[in-house]
């Protein structure tokens, strides 16, 4: 099996079913790739920054993993923007480049160089302050490895995108399946010191109680944190008024009891005032950034106390 049959293969049994793209010489393996798999749709778009922001919705709207193949040089930078947007948001999102041959690129060139191969660039070195995992696939029999580290990475801790830099000769290479090297996550998973104490729960139930004014701001933790149910059943127990932020805009139906508008400079007039006339704000994953607070956010909720519930 080739290496790019076998990506198409993984990602498949990850639950995608489209992977966005632009086709390009430097990922001509790769391509072909999704092309042969019988059950990948290739979606082509005409810019990487549509591919790479496409992939990025694609795992927002699915609660999944989004994939976008790009080819090497301005393939790779021109999706950095969708990138940006899947790290910022927290997406868990695949990015697979394409990639001059290993023997002519610079990091194995050993040449002090800009650039060697056509199209070449060090998108590894590039990307690195946006993913949580980014590498250049130089071992095609490390192919298994790299894809299970980099998904884990990307779906664990705080979610975003990982990248995957295939040279062409990798990308074609014919492997064993029966003998790859895979990934342990055992030295990653950590005990979670995070969770409040009973005390502190308790704590916060008090506060409930004792409000007169008390406001939930709902955010896109909520849902990526898998707690929509959750943060439903908290909120209609405790009988807590909600406002959302942006990207929390669709966590409670508008036409819901307790729903009461929505936060920032993109809210409206309901949810900011409950905001700044309430005694006690709840934020839920919510990192209450300047577009939800206002540019004087020292005035924000002036009167409140303020418990803040983010990975923030």
């Amino acid at each position: 099996m080739r290496v790019t049959d076998y990506i198409a293969e993984y990602i498949y049994h990850q639950g995608v079913r489209h992977v966005f793209m632009v086709v390009g010489g430097g990922m001509m393996f790769l391509s072909d790739g999704i092309a042969a798999h019988p059950y990948l749709k290739a979606v082509c778009t005409h810019h990487e920054q549509a591919a790479a922001m496409a992939a990025v919705s694609y795992a927002k709207y699915n609660q999944n993993l989004g994939v976008c193949y790009v080819t090497t040089g301005c393939g790779g930078t021109n999706a950095i923007t969708g990138l940006l947007n899947g790290w910022q948001d927290n997406i868990p999102c695949l990015f697979v480049s394409g990639q001059s041959k290993r023997k002519e690129t610079i990091q194995n060139s050993g040449l002090k160089l800009r650039q060697f191969g056509v199209q070449e660039a060090d998108i590894v070195t590039i990307v690195q302050s946006l993913t949580k995992y980014a590498v250049m696939v130089n071992k095609p029999e490390l192919i298994a490895y790299h894809l299970d580290k980099a998904l884990f990475l990307a779906r664990h801790g705080r979610p975003g995108p990982v990248w995957l830099d295939i040279p062409l000769d990798v990308q074609g290479a014919q492997i064993n399946t029966d003998n790859l090297l895979r990934f342990c996550p055992d030295d990653y998973i950590r005990e979670d010191d995070s969770m409040p104490t009973d005390d502190e729960v308790a704590g916060v139930a008090r506060l409930i109680e004792q409000a007169e004014r008390p406001i939930i701001i709902a955010g896109q933790g909520v849902r990526l944190g898998k707690a929509i149910p959750a943060f439903k059943a908290f909120i209609e127990e405790f009988k807590v008024p909600v406002v959302v932020s942006k990207l929390g805009v669709d966590l409670l139906p508008s036409a819901h009891p307790l729903f009461i508008g929505r936060i920032g400079n993109r809210g409206d007039r309901p949810g900011n005032l409950a905001v700044q006339n309430s005694d006690l704000v709840i934020s839920v994953g919510c990192r209450l950034s300047v577009s939800s607070t206002g540019f004087e956010y020292d005035k924000f909720a002036r009167e409140a106390k303020i418990l803040v519930v983010d990975i923030d």
